[in-house]
């Protein structure tokens, strides 16, 4: 079961223009980071937040549900002078079991952690000048880190640019052990992306790894917001041992499914830190492993 689980701080500013949703049970989760001002980027962020949500529970798509919150902010906008020109940026994700799908407008992000290998991959692009100026290799992304319109944004919603709101969309799947993170730009402006992969490696849990990336930022000067939203399987045991089976039958099909069955074994048999390397189990070993878990499940059962 995916649980998404995220956390907000003002940061050392007086009002927090960030907003998020944490929906496990619908598999969505958003981000949104206001712009404008207290009583303007907060309402901004809010409106964005709740239209999406609200979109997203109707089952439209994830790109449809942000045009219409764009419309909704600028109607709001109108409506009220004193609210001309607020906007909001917005990254939101929906899942279909493990299939998810990421859509963006503006610099709020898109992380993808794979513990196994350490990586940290971004998996949005940020709708912003100097994210241009690097596709155009008119700078390095070290160069970005300090430039000094690092912060102008392309894309928002509420104010779109002249060939309208551009809605960028991509999709994957989140396998085990694996998790998403969505970000406002409050945390990358404090904390670099190399860190933030030391502290998820660090971390023991989700719940953990979201308060340590908010205090990395807060400790590396918070002069934003930050909010972060996180998507994991809580239930990793299960896959894995439904990983297991699945090879199994498809064993003698394929022999090179019998290295592959030995590394997945191994990792549920205890092999934490997944350091340890050719590991061998003969197909009996394997079925053995799995009935000791079945039977330690039944074991549990009844002493409840």
């Amino acid at each position: 079961m995916l649980t998404i689980i995220g956390a907000t701080d003002p940061g050392r500013r007086e009002h927090n223009e960030d907003s998020f949703v944490a929906d496990s049970s619908l598999g969505f989760g958003l981000v949104a980071d206001g712009m404008g001002g207290y009583a303007c980027g907060e309402v901004a962020s809010d409106l964005v937040r709740q239209t999406v949500h609200q979109e997203v529970e109707n089952n439209t798509d994830l790109s449809t549900a942000i045009r219409r919150a764009h419309e909704i902010v600028i109607d709001a906008a109108n409506a009220d002078h004193a609210k001309k020109g607020m906007g909001s940026t917005v990254v939101a994700v929906k899942f279909t079991d493990a299939d998810y799908t990421v859509a963006w407008v503006g610099d709020s992000r898109a992380y993808l952690w794979d513990p196994g290998s350490g990586v940290l991959q971004q998996i949005t692009r940020d709708h912003s000048y100097v994210e241009a100026l690097i596709s155009s290799g008119a700078i390095s992304a070290q160069e970005a880190l300090n430039h000094p319109h690092r912060h102008l944004i392309t894309q928002a919603m509420g104010v779109a640019g002249e060939q309208g709101l551009v809605v960028d969309v991509v999709g994957g799947r989140l396998a085990a052990r694996q998790k998403l993170i969505l970000c406002s730009d409050g945390l990358v402006d404090e904390v670099e992306d190399r860190e933030i992969a030391r502290i998820l490696a660090n971390t023991k849990t989700p719940d953990e790894a979201v308060d340590a990336l908010i205090v990395a930022a807060v400790t590396a000067g918070g002069r934003d917001n930050i909010t972060v939203v996180m998507v994991f399987n809580d239930n990793e045991q299960e896959l894995l041992e439904s990983e297991i089976t699945n090879r199994l039958n498809l064993g003698e099909q394929d022999s090179t499914n019998e290295r592959k069955l030995s590394d997945s074994a191994a990792t549920l048999a205890g092999n934490e830190d997944d350091t340890v390397a050719n590991v061998s189990l003969t197909r009996l070993e394997l079925v053995s492993i799995q009935l000791a878990h079945y039977f330690n499940k039944i074991t549990k059962f009844f002493r409840k």
